[in-house]
C-alpha cells in the first residue's frame, strides 16, 4: 500500500519537473513559521542527514534554504499560531504551551524514530521518518495544550507523518530533472533508527550561517525526556 510519504512524491514530482513548486519566503506577520513544539533533532540523525542535505543542496542550486542545517533542522509536532513578529517567551500564551509540553514529555517515554529515505512536497526535499513509538507524544502534546492547539485545528490540518526537511524551496531548482531523479533514487535508503533526547518551544528567523540561507530556530524553551 502506497504511503503519504509516496503519495507526496508522486504530486510533487511533477511540479519540481515544470517549475511550479511553492517557494517559501522569510518570514512575515501573520505568515509561515510561527512559534511551534518540536522534537530536537539528536546527533546521529544530522550526521545521516548531511550527505542527503548536501546532494539536494547542490542539484537545487543557490537561492534556497538549507533547512537541514542543524542550527535549522527540526522535527514539527504542533505549530502554536499565526506569525506575529510581536511574540515574547514572557507572554503567557507561550509559557502555557511551554508547561503544555513540558507536561507532555514528563508523561511519554523518549520517541524513537526511523529515518527511511526523501521524498518531494510542494515546497521541500523531506526527510521521511516512520515513528517506531513517536505518536504517544504527539498525542499528549495535543491533549496538554487544550485550548492552546487550536491553530491547527482551525486550520484543518491533521498530522499524519513524521518528518524533517532538508531544503525548503524558495527559488527556481537548478536541476529539476536531476533532482526528481536523485529523490525517486533514495525514496528508500539504509534505516536509520534513532531516539530523541529532548522538545522545545521555538521560534523562526531568516538568517545567513557560513553563507547559506535557512530559517534559524531559537530554543526558548527545552525539556530533557526522561531516562
Amino acid at each position: 500500500m502506497p504511503s503519504p510519504f509516496d503519495a507526496l512524491f508522486e504530486r510533487s514530482a511533477p511540479l519540481a519537473q515544470a517549475g511550479d513548486h511553492r517557494r517559501d519566503v522569510v518570514p512575515e506577520e501573520n505568515g509561515r513559521w510561527p512559534i511551534s513544539l518540536v522534537v530536537d533533532q539528536p546527533p546521529e540523525l544530522t550526521c545521516a542527514l548531511r550527505p542527503l542535505t548536501d546532494a539536494a543542496r547542490t542539484l537545487v542550486g543557490p537561492g534556497h534554504f538549507v533547512t537541514g542545517h542543524p542550527e535549522a533542522a527540526h522535527i514539527t509536532l504542533r505549530a502554536l499560531e499565526p506569525r506575529r513578529a510581536a511574540t515574547r517567551k514572557e507572554d503567557a500564551f507561550v509559557r502555557r504551551c511551554a508547561a503544555a509540553l513540558e507536561r507532555a514529555v514528563s508523561r511519554t517515554p523518549p520517541p524513537t524514530f526511523t529515518l527511511t529515505g526523501v521524498t518531494l512536497t510542494a515546497i521541500s526535499v523531506m526527510a521521511q521518518l516512520e515513528a517506531v513509538d513517536g505518536w504517544p507524544l504527539m498525542e499528549a502534546v495535543e491533549d496538554e495544550l487544550g485550548d492552546d492547539a487550536s491553530y491547527e485545528r482551525d486550520l484543518g490540518l491533521t498530522r499524519d507523518i513524521f518528518y524533517t526537511n532538508v531544503i525548503h524551496l524558495a527559488d527556481d531548482i537548478a536541476d529539476p530533472a536531476g533532482l526528481v531523479s536523485w529523490v525517486r533514487a533514495n525514496r528508500r535508503i539504509e534505516p536509520v533508527t534513532f531516539t530523541a533526547r529532548s522538545a522545545s518551544l521555538v521560534t523562526f528567523d531568516h538568517a545567513v550561517v557560513d553563507g547559506e540561507q535557512m530559517i534559524r530556530m531559537d530554543r526558548w524553551y527545552t525539556f530533557p525526556f526522561a531516562g
